[in-house]
């Protein structure tokens, strides 16, 4: 008897299971709901778990309303074990919401790769084919995230006249798009986007304006392996006084405001190295890229200058 009430109990949770993930499989289209994101440069990228055969694929994807159709890199996803002659799909899932589409065209996207990223992405793209049906808000403050809010996809979408101002928008290379006359910073500007429409619309109650020094103050080379940072130039006016505190061309930084530069994209370094998030930067290196000693050096913004450095103790726990 409790042998079979076992085998009852595994049957009736098997059965509950079975009803519960067809009843998630079968989902309708969500109307509303939100992804999050992460941000290479301007452009955003999400995940979504692609359903065929009775097998879930996990994949980044870039979301890109400058991009026609939908696509799927087709040796990334024999990478990920997909055996099937074509790129169509059963069910694809967002945060638990069903997009609706089925098919994609095979074809590569653009690739964000280490070392000038912390890591590689991305496997495919959602285009306009699957985007039309929504109005979109992107939000790039901390956590990053899109909204998606379904509206009635229009037969001929009016992403023309937004051809443009798309193409500036969504960039792996730079934090700032010029839309007509403005430049925005894409870094902290939300703004929401209808292709049906034709219709993008920036949040003016954020601070949009662009901060900082046109260039950086160190220019830099990112090491492969460790990603650390080796200095390659230094602005004009500033080279000689950080040379004498003991940053030069072929120091090593491993530090800015107290972030490994390891874990840090190229964009968000150079936003770093111009200011963009705080009047002081704090900067850690070894003086020779052959020593281990390290140093620490403040630049200040406001006063645009180099502050004396000081040694990073031996047990900071940062190699």
């Amino acid at each position: 008897m409790p042998l079979l009430k076992q085998m009852m109990t595994a049957i009736k949770f098997f059965c509950v299971m079975g009803i519960f993930l067809s009843l998630g499989f079968n989902a309708k289209a969500s109307n509303h709901f939100r992804t999050p994101a992460k941000r290479y440069g301007s452009a955003y990228s999400i995940k979504i778990t692609i359903w065929r055969g009775g097998f879930s694929y996990v994949i980044p994807v870039w979301v890109r309303p400058d991009q026609k159709e939908s696509t799927l890199d087709r040796g990334q996803m024999a990478f990920m074990g997909w055996t099937f002659p074509d790129l169509n799909a059963e069910e694809v899932e967002a945060s638990g919401g069903s997009l609706p589409i089925k098919n994609f065209k095979a074809g590569r996207s653009d690739w964000a790769v280490t070392p000038e990223y912390p890591r590689n992405c991305c496997m495919g793209v959602l285009g306009q084919d699957l985007l039309n049906q929504y109005q979109l808000r992107f939000d790039p403050r901390a956590p990053a995230h899109i909204e998606w809010t379904r509206v009635e996809a229009s037969e001929k979408p009016k992403a023309v006249k937004l051809e443009t101002q798309l193409k500036s928008l969504f960039s792996i290379h730079t934090e700032t798009a010029k839309v007509g006359s403005e430049l925005y910073d894409l870094s902290s500007t939300p703004y929401t986007l209808s292709l049906s429409e034709g219709a993008l619309t920036f949040e003016k109650d954020t601070n949009s304006v662009l901060k900082g020094l046109a260039r950086a103050i160190i220019g830099f080379e990112v090491i492969p392996g460790g990603r650390n940072l080796k200095v390659v130039s230094i602005l004009g006016g500033r080279r000689e006084v950080a040379k004498n505190q003991g940053l030069k061309i072929g120091s090593v930084i491993s530090e800015l405001n107290g972030e490994p530069v390891s874990e840090l994209a190229r964009f968000e370094i150079e936003g770093l190295l111009r200011g963009k998030k705080s009047n002081r930067l704090e900067i850690v290196f070894s003086p020779d890229r052959e020593k281990e000693e390290k140093l620490k050096l403040t630049f200040d913004f406001e006063k645009n200058e180099f502050i004396a450095p000081g040694a990073v103790p031996s047990h900071s726990g940062r190699n």
